[in-house]
């Protein structure tokens, strides 16, 4: 997800991507900021999960390349109930202090196969 691309991410809140059941999977995020990630996943209006981690301290990268962090794996849930909605996912990059530098909604779904 490219956070500058407004409309791909405006697609990718109206067509969930399809990620299979049961498996592992983790999210790696590319950044030039030095702050926490929250995700919130909601399904059919409650919070089914909610991970939050924490990027750590980073100062300044030579010739500004950006950091790369891989967070915690995690496994996909599996199961005939599982596959019957689709997820709202809110993600958000906030720091200490409360401040928002990103914040965008997706969706996905689970199937049996990609």
């Amino acid at each position: 997800m490219n956070l500058q691309d407004r409309a791909g991410l405006e697609n990718l809140k109206k067509h969930p991507i399809t990620i299979k059941e049961g498996v592992e999977y983790n999210v790696r995020m590319t950044f030039r900021v030095n702050h926490s990630i929250i995700s919130v996943v909601k399904r059919a209006g409650m919070t089914v999960d909610k991970m939050e981690q924490m990027l750590g301290s980073y100062g300044p990268h030579p010739k500004g390349e950006a950091y790369t962090k891989n967070f915690d794996t995690e496994e996909s849930p599996s199961g005939m109930l599982a596959r019957s909605g689709t997820y709202q996912v809110r993600s958000r990059v906030v720091d200490d202090d409360g401040e928002v530098f990103a914040d965008w909604e997706w969706s996905f779904k689970l199937g049996k196969d990609w």
